[in-house]
């Protein structure tokens, strides 16, 4: 429409003037040589007045108040059928972890700038094998299984949904050009669809290769006292990845769109194009002497010369934030709460959920990986 404008702004007798031509011609090029639109401010929220330090603390305060009020709630539900495998919460030291991990967790969210929806997924991704235990092996109803992972979920989300936008990875009102072309393949619903297909297989592979050929069975009875089922043994692999389903769209939201949104070279880029970036970026050559640790091992995982590009700098720190997240979260909450279960098979449980998330991240990086 814009291109029309100097026509509708003259008189028909002026339509084939040279100097309207020439007034066009201008306009046109000034339109082609402007820069994309500049993403409009984000809407000033009552908020975002408030130190940052002054909102940390309410973040943390009104999570922990939400958890009190939502597992009360749950109670009423799932605590009947949460009892026939929990052991008793109420001793100094369990109150002490619990209240100490939650704290840290709020810190890293806090500290590495996630939003609501990164919160809601981490949070997902990190409980899942918790209730998938009580679940599978202990034969636990998905309900009441369901209703108090939402509450854990609204516990930790809602806070950050009030006290932080949304990044903009995340944020619709993004360009979906920004980046050259990175936020549209972010928001790209069929690419989300096969990320998360692809997060859920690996789970259930890599679950299934763990029954079968690590004894994960008799690694279970041996620490875990009161199984009721080991049904899960006999699982495939396309039973398991229905399971798995909501995990691999946390997954997707948490690790994948992040990743492919950060700044970088489109792969939808021609390579005339990419060339001709790759020239003006004009990288530095690899030298050990003078690379750091991560550069140095950046190189060796073949991400080029300059170390860490940014899709990989961002897709390295979350699954290590993942992976972290789910081997300390499942066995602080597996030992302390998940009656006869000592530390050994609290860490050993946790362990193999952490690792599938590491190798989701090695997925996803060559499925990410700029050349």
């Amino acid at each position: 429409m814009s291109s029309h404008v100097p026509f509708l702004a003259v008189r028909p007798d002026e339509q084939f003037s040279s100097s309207v031509r020439k007034s066009t011609r201008d306009v046109i090029k000034t339109n082609m040589d402007s820069p994309p639109l500049a993403r409009a401010p984000p809407p000033t929220y009552a908020a975002s007045r408030l130190p940052s330090s002054v909102r940390f603390v309410l973040l943390v305060l009104l999570s922990f108040s939400l958890s009190t009020v939502l597992k009360t709630l749950a109670a009423n539900y799932a605590g009947a059928q949460l009892a026939l495998a929990s052991r008793k919460v109420d001793e100094p030291w369990q109150i002490s972890l619990f209240i100490g991990w939650k704290v840290v967790q709020l810190t890293i969210g806090w500290v590495a700038g996630y939003d609501y929806e990164d919160i809601a997924a981490l949070t997902l991704l990190t409980n899942q094998p918790y209730y998938y235990l009580l679940h599978a092996y202990y034969a636990l109803p998905l309900l009441p299984l369901a209703i108090s992972a939402f509450s854990d979920i609204i516990a930790f989300t809602l806070p950050f949904a009030l006290l932080r936008p949304l990044t903009r990875a995340h944020d619709p009102a993004t360009p979906r050009m920004a980046h050259g072309g990175n936020q549209a393949l972010a928001m790209d619903t069929q690419i989300m669809v096969l990320t998360s297909a692809l997060a859920a297989t690996i789970y259930a592979v890599a679950f299934y290769l763990e029954h079968q050929f690590f004894h994960l069975g008799e690694f279970l009875i041996t620490h875990f006292d009161n199984l009721a089922t080991m049904a899960a043994h006999d699982t495939t692999v396309a039973q398991l990845i229905p399971l798995f389903a909501i995990l691999g769209l946390a997954a997707s939201f948490f690790l994948f769109r992040p990743t492919i949104a950060a700044a970088g070279i489109s792969p939808l880029r021609d390579q005339k194009t990419r060339g001709s970036l790759s020239a003006a970026r004009a990288p530095k050559r690899f030298n050990p002497a003078t690379a750091t640790l991560g550069e140095t091992f950046a190189y060796n995982l073949g991400y080029g010369t300059s170390g860490w590009s940014r899709r990989a700098e961002v897709l390295a720190k979350r699954t290590a934030v993942l992976a972290l997240g789910t081997l300390v979260n499942n066995a602080v909450r597996v030992f302390a709460t998940v009656d006869g279960t000592d530390v050994g098979g609290a860490l050993g449980y946790a362990g193999i959920w952490a690792f599938a998330s590491v190798l989701l991240g090695v997925a996803y990086g060559a499925l990410s990986h700029e050349e």
